[in-house]
């Protein structure tokens, strides 16, 4: 359950104003009285449609009096666009405001360019306001750019970043916010203004969203000081003391946190701020309501915030205001009075006269139509969840059926959330909060033995940000400039019918008038759309719909008769289980406390040869205990798996069905694969070439600069994998630097590394050594779309990184199949040098039978152990390596070579590379 902030907008003002007296008729006789009669009807006390008259007649005369269309008469059009804005016209706004641009655009000395930071900002405005964010900050870059060489019109750029930070601290993007903020800070310093009050505290608002409280607290304490001892902006204060309201929650300091908070509201009503003042009456009730456990303050908070919000008609704050309602009526199992209230937010988001019963389901479309992604996803999945414990209470399927159905919105406006997030840690962030929400999705599913629909969820759960850049790399196409442009204005076009729909009385005489421009309105730009949808298929799919692949696609494209694909998603207690077999589906519900503290566990005892050989016992009980936990309770009856975990990479192959048989490994009975997801495994699936390229990389040694070991023996590990292959290209020693392996390596369909590598699993970014510098996991991310169809990653460390759950191990390995490629062979430890050589030998044996690579490596394990001492049977020697992505039956023997000496080389380079250095590696892929 999430509660709504808003957060605070610390801009004071917009840029110029509006006013108004009648023009006359007569011309006059310089520029400046022009713009002295365009400023004293601005000034004026008229109405606005007063205002746009006389500014209308003052355009007609000016057009009539002056031949050539000046920064003069930009000004004039700029103020119409102005006004235009503030009445919600935004089609008319759009229109003047780009006129104005184009005007002072011109390479005349009829323009004047420094104007142009106002119109720009005034242009970000509009679209910030009907919701096309990206055109938004599109328009605030371009007024920064010019306001930024003009000393007179740097408060504008300063106005901009403010804007811009508090734009992407609402969607939900923190990182960026911060981003804004300092570049702003950076400006103000340069100019001499170093205190930058509105962004300092924006700042701080979003450091205080990730967690940074240390460093926010040094901003907002030191804003206070200033601001109470009489320097700055005086009217700054009250958004300080509501931000360090905000610290102190945080801090576990309710208390006195409502205590600033309280100080805030009534300093903006002083002020007569009645917005602020809103915002911080909200704070202060869902304190009084979460921390205080108080709900009669929090009510009384929440209904005078409501009385100003209704005044103001601001919609973001109704519909925040409402959701914390209704998170104060779930507190208290009142679910039906948090429902309610949740319906209403909803109402106020979309604006639509809709049923405000619970049951109602408000159309995606008009939820995608408003103006706050993070609000609508906050309240639907609120919404769900309290349908979920209603039912609990009530056991009414009816209401199972409507989560379900409202969990399914909530995907898609998540989904479009996710897309309008710049920095990774926002996504991050939001990645983490959502798992909550996919929790309840998956449990309705359970309780409805709803396969379909529980698979869709427990794919959408998992590597999000993975299958969206898959999906972003396979969008090739772009849209073409005149279909952005007309997007735009039918879109700048059904927003202002809206929002004037919105303002009539349904009595009023125009009402049914602006009702048919607005339903007509709607209708043009669905058809646009549609079309676009036609004309540009893989854009937007990626654009507006990630949807999960289906159970038909995945037994048509991956599953055969021999096999099935195991999905799992942890919570702190439970474990769900989902199995997708050729002919059926199982949906499990485990309980599992200890599933984490097991896998760790696992994972580390494994890797670790003295700790497995001196108490085999206790790892044949944790290997056991797990077994009965996430395999045993399940029917499976293929040979074949594929695993797709939501968090470590477990290697199923060393769990144990009986601890007292002596080497039961589940090896024995199933050849494992493993998947980030089912989308992960069907991309890229019609990946192929006329023939098999092979790249083989390795630096030898290294610069002296970079500190790590020579590679002795790796050139001629290399040119024994190289010989399989037709024609083998090789980087080796100085020739293996970054710059020339990011050249070649799309080229490429099989790539072969051996290097070192670095990672761990605080958050260090992995990176990969080449002979001059560093590959970092990021810098992958702006590789073109690689031909490979398989890397072999020979290098310690390669499946280590940072742990997110739902997303994996940020490792190279992940970052390599960020990249595009379809299958990646990683280790989770590494292994002695006499396993390397046998289980090469076998493994290219049973891979030039014909077998798939998954069969391959279990065959050749499985004598391996046969063949050996008992020592050599602890999974330490051989359960290590795995396959990540992509498998199937290899039928041309070309290719059947070519994969087996890639696949190999692995094997007998790690096994080398030990003889280097004895590290290990902890961390999963």
């Amino acid at each position: 359950m999430k509660e709504i902030r808003l957060g605070s907008a610390f801009f004071l003002t917009t840029v110029l104003a509006a006013a108004a007296t009648v023009a006359t008729a007569q011309c006059l006789q310089s520029p400046q009285a022009w713009l002295d009669k365009v400023r004293s009807i601005e000034t004026s006390e008229s109405i606005s449609s007063e205002k746009i008259s006389a500014l209308l007649s003052l355009e007609s005369l000016y057009e009539k009096c002056v031949d050539q269309r000046d920064s003069v008469y930009a000004v004039l059009i700029h103020r119409l666009g102005n006004i235009y804005m503030w009445q919600d016209n935004y089609e008319l706004a759009v229109r003047y405001t780009k006129g104005a641009v184009k005007i002072n655009n011109s390479p005349t000395k009829l323009a004047q360019r420094s104007f142009l930071a106002h119109s720009y900002f005034n242009l970000a405005l509009i679209y910030d306001r009907i919701n096309l964010q990206a055109d938004s900050r599109k328009y605030f870059d371009s007024c920064i750019a010019v306001a930024s060489r003009y000393p007179e019109k740097m408060f504008i750029a300063l106005l901009a970043y403010e804007k811009q930070a508090f734009s992407f601290f609402q969607s939900g993007d923190y990182q960026k916010s911060i981003d804004m903020a300092d570049k702003g800070i950076l400006l103000a310093a340069r100019d001499n203004d170093v205190l930058s009050e509105g962004l300092l505290m924006q700042k701080a608002q979003a450091q205080l969203e990730l967690n940074e409280i240390g460093s926010a607290e040094q901003i907002i304490q030191r804003m206070i000081r200033v601001l109470e001892g009489g320097k700055g902006d005086a009217e700054y204060l009250a958004s300080a003391y509501s931000v360090y309201g905000k610290l102190l929650v945080r801090k576990e300091k309710p208390a006195e946190g409502a205590l600033y908070y309280r100080k805030a509201a009534d300093d903006n009503r002083k002020n007569k701020l009645w917005e602020q003042c809103s915002r911080d009456l909200q704070d202060l009730g869902l304190v009084y309501d979460e921390y205080l456990h108080d709900p009669v303050k929090a009510t009384d908070c929440y209904r005078e915030a409501m009385e100003l919000s209704q005044q103001l008609n601001d919609v973001s704050q109704l519909a925040a205001l409402y959701n914390n309602m209704g998170m104060l009526h779930w507190r208290q199992k009142e679910f039906r009075a948090a429902l309610k209230y949740y319906q209403q937010g909803l109402a106020t988001m979309t604006g639509l006269s809709i049923d405000t019963s619970f049951t109602a389901l408000i159309p995606l479309a008009a939820l995608r139509e408003t103006a706050n992604d993070n609000f609508v996803s906050t309240l639907l999945a609120n919404k769900g969840e309290s349908l979920l414990a209603l039912y609990m209470e009530e056991r009414d399927h009816s209401l199972l059926k409507l989560a379900l159905e409202t969990f399914k919105l909530t995907d898609k406006m998540v989904d479009q959330l996710r897309w309008k997030q710049a920095g990774e840690r926002s996504k991050l962030y939001w990645r983490n909060f959502t798992r909550n929400w996919y929790e309840h999705a998956i449990e309705i599913c359970y309780q409805l033995n709803d396969v379909k629909n529980g698979f869709f969820f427990l794919e959408k759960s998992r590597s999000v940000l993975l299958n969206d850049k898959l999906n972003e790399l396979g969008a090739q196409s772009n849209l073409a400039a005149a279909d952005v442009e007309q997007d735009q204005q039918l879109r700048a076009r059904k927003f202002s019918f809206e929002r004037q729909l919105m303002s009539l009385e349904e009595h009023d005489p125009t009402y049914l008038e602006v009702q048919q421009e607005y339903f007509a309105s709607q209708e043009n730009m669905e058809r646009f759309i549609l079309g676009l949808e036609e004309k540009y298929p893989s854009y937007y799919r990626y654009k507006y719909d990630t949807a999960a692949p289906s159970l038909d696609a995945l037994r048509r494209e991956v599953l055969h008769d021999d096999i099935s694909l195991i999905t799992y998603f942890t919570t702190p207690s439970l474990v769900y289980t989902l199995v997708i077999k050729p002919d059926g589906a199982e949906f499990k519900k485990i309980e599992y406390t200890d599933y984490h503290k097991d896998a760790v566990q696992l994972i580390s005892i494994c890797a670790d040869k003295e700790a497995i050989n001196a108490d085999h016992g206790s790892y044949a009980k944790l290997a056991n205990r797990m077994f009965t936990k996430l395999i045993e309770p399940l029917t499976i009856t293929t040979t074949r798996l594929i695993v797709s975990q939501d968090d470590y990479f477990i290697p199923f192959e060393a769990l144990i069905r009986d601890p007292d048989v002596p080497g039961d490994y589940l090896l024995k009975y199933y050849a494992i694969t493993y998947a980030y997801s089912v989308g992960y495994l069907m991309q890229n699936k019609n990946k192929v070439s006329e023939a098999d390229s092979w790249l083989g990389v390795t630096p030898l040694k290294f610069s002296s600069s970079l500190n790590v070991p020579s590679l002795l023996g790796a050139d001629e590990s290399l040119k024994n994998i190289g010989a399989g292959f037709s024609s083998p290209h090789f980087l080796m020693d100085e020739e293996a630097t970054k710059g020339k392996f990011l050249r070649e390596f799309p080229s490429y369909t099989i790539v072969h590394l051996y290097s070192h590598a670095k990672a761990d699993s605080t958050g260090t970014e992995p990176a990969l050594y080449f002979y001059d510098s560093l590959l970092t996991l990021s810098e992958l991310q702006t590789l073109d779309k690689p031909h490979a169809r398989l890397i072999v990653l020979t290098a310690c460390e390669t499946g280590a990184g940072k742990q997110m759950q739902g997303e994996g191990v940020f490792s190279l390995a992940r970052g390599f199949a960020a990249a595009g490629i379809p299958s990646t062979v990683t280790t989770l430890w590494q292994i002695d040098e006499k396993a390397t050589y046998q289980l090469t030998e076998l493994f290219y044996k049973y891979l030039r039978d014909g077998n798939p690579g998954d069969v391959a490596i279990q065959k050749a394990k499985l004598e391996f152990i046969a063949t050996n001492d008992v020592e050599y049977s602890l999974p330490y020697y051989w359960a290590p390596t795995i396959l990540i992505g992509q498998t199937g039956a290899i039928q041309e023997s070309k290719k059947v070579a070519m994969v087996a000496y890639a696949l190999a080389g692995i094997l007998f380079v790690v096994g080398i590379y030990v003889v280097i250095r004895k590290r290990y590696s902890r961390g999963s892929a």
